[in-house]
């Protein structure tokens, strides 16, 4: 897919060769930034799936979580919980760095 916007900026007659390059300075910069929020993702997902097998397991430690005044299991639900909440928020950051590749390219209109 980067290739191919990376093709239509070049042929494009319309724009001077400094506003090609910021294009594709632009572009590699949020592609950077896709793929930072899509790793975020990947890895929150496995701390969840961790955090599922850990409420099953008793640690040596839950007894100093227990003097704590709270339990394990409320712990995993407020980690994972904010993960939730954190994941939200790069949904919301991947749809604004996709359209913003869409504006910086102006694909939106071409045919």
């Amino acid at each position: 897919m980067l290739d191919k916007i990376k093709e239509q900026v070049a042929k494009d007659v319309n724009k001077t060769k400094v506003a090609k390059d910021n294009i594709m300075k632009r572009i590699g910069f949020l592609h950077s930034e896709l793929r930072q929020d899509i790793y975020f993702i990947f890895i929150t997902f496995i701390i969840v799936g961790v955090s599922i097998i850990a409420e099953k397991i008793n640690f040596p430690f839950s007894e100093f979580i227990n003097s704590l005044g709270t339990t394990k299991i409320e712990i995993l639900n407020i980690l994972k919980f904010s993960i939730f909440l954190l994941n939200l928020y790069v949904i919301y950051d991947l749809l604004e760095v996709t359209f913003s590749v869409s504006e910086t390219t102006s694909i939106s209109s071409q045919p």
